[in-house]
């Protein structure tokens, strides 16, 4: 693995990692088995690069509720790309060039629906709705500070008993939200 960055459980038999190439060609997502088997790699999608289909600086990765697809937070690219669990297929992207997202590292989805992500250049967490092209922006929270809601480079987050717990970086503490 090239400088593993995130890594979600996809099914009880398949692990998926993201992997930072550096700047040397290799970023991509790995799907290993989870099984007896050790772990063998099943596959590999994702390319580094530019292109819709590439990755840039890929991070934390999720996958949707019906769990057919992958979604990857890409900090190089400021977007979050969506992939096909089973055949690595590029759907499509969150975000991008001129949207709200600078240097996303954190992706959820919500149980209830929609999309968090925590979006390290901007300081904030930004939840996406659930329309066809997913950037319908529900809500974003969070500016450059110290104080109770502000963030100094929020990264990787999670959701436990309904609390979204962020990890605010700079400021060296974990913030805990309802």
């Amino acid at each position: 693995l090239e400088r593993p960055q995130g890594v979600c459980i996809v099914s009880d038999d398949v692990i998926a990692v993201s992997c930072w190439g550096g700047g040397r060609g290799r970023s991509c997502i790995v799907l290993f088995g989870a099984g007896v088997d050790g772990g063998a790699a099943l596959r590999s999608f994702g390319p580094a690069g530019e292109g819709a289909e590439q990755l840039s600086n890929p991070q934390q990765l999720c996958v949707s509720s019906d769990g057919k697809h992958l979604l990857v937070a890409d900090s190089g690219m400021d977007r979050v790309s969506v992939f096909e669990v089973s055949s690595g297929t590029f759907v499509r992207h969150i975000g991008g060039e001129g949207g709200v997202l600078k240097g996303p590292f954190g992706v959820f989805v919500r149980p209830g629906g929609g999309i968090v992500v925590s979006s390290w250049g901007s300081h904030t967490v930004v939840v996406f709705g659930d329309s066809e092209g997913g950037d319908v922006v529900l809500k974003s929270f969070g500016e450059k500070g110290s104080g109770d809601g502000q963030f100094q480079w929020p990264r990787h987050m999670c959701v436990v008993g309904g609390r979204l717990f962020v990890a605010d970086h700079a400021n060296r503490r974990v913030q805990v939200f309802e």
